[in-house]
């Protein structure tokens, strides 16, 4: 995409572009990668429901964009996987808490920001055990990346350690040091932006 004239905003995936991102989930990779996360997972299921119906998160797509006034994400979403993976481990974070930081391979100066953590679940959250409560999206400033990664647990007997649950600047990598039996098996993600 040509740049965009003076005083006029590029749309979503032209900004991605340009920023080295893409209109698929590569936006929310970058994040992902820098911590440990390989690229390329399946996209999980995640919906939310709205006064006029159900959204479901469709990231990196235009579609899979909203803004803080979409007060139906302040509910949590219904988010679901295969039975057949067993126990396993939700988590939803901004890595762009207060402002993005350049490219978005590292976390914001607040970064990540957890937003829900739910352990020994099978087929859906509500089936586990809830260790952060969710908490929807409220970006202060720009437009931020949501995302949720499903881990299997690779040993069903193993307690899953969540070493803060300290909402701001969560550390992630530690979380996954701790908890070395967890295995990525898919992940989805949306923008938000602040009104």
């Amino acid at each position: 995409d040509p740049p965009a004239p003076a005083g006029v905003k590029p749309s979503r995936a032209a900004a991605l572009r340009m920023r080295g991102g893409s209109s698929a989930l590569n936006d929310a990779e970058l994040y992902l990668e820098s911590v440990g996360v390989p690229p390329g997972l399946p996209r999980l299921s995640v919906t939310y429901t709205s006064e006029t119906g159900t959204v479901p998160v469709q990231g990196g797509t235009e579609e899979g964009d909203f803004d803080w006034s979409d007060f139906w994400l302040q509910r949590q979403p219904e988010v679901k996987w295969d039975e057949t993976l067993g126990k396993c481990t939700l988590l939803m974070l901004d890595p762009d808490a207060p402002d993005r930081k350049g490219d978005g391979r590292g976390p914001g100066l607040l970064g990540p920001w957890l937003h829900w953590i739910v352990t020994e679940a099978q087929t859906r959250p509500e089936k586990g055990v809830t260790m952060v409560e969710y908490m929807g999206p409220a970006p202060p400033a720009g437009t931020h990346r949501y995302i949720f990664i499903l881990f299997q647990q690779s040993d069903p007997d193993a307690e899953v350690a969540v070493p803060s649950r300290e909402r701001r600047r969560w550390n992630f990598p530690e979380f996954l040091q701790a908890n070395r039996g967890l295995v990525p098996v898919a992940m989805q993600y949306y923008h938000c932006a602040a009104n």
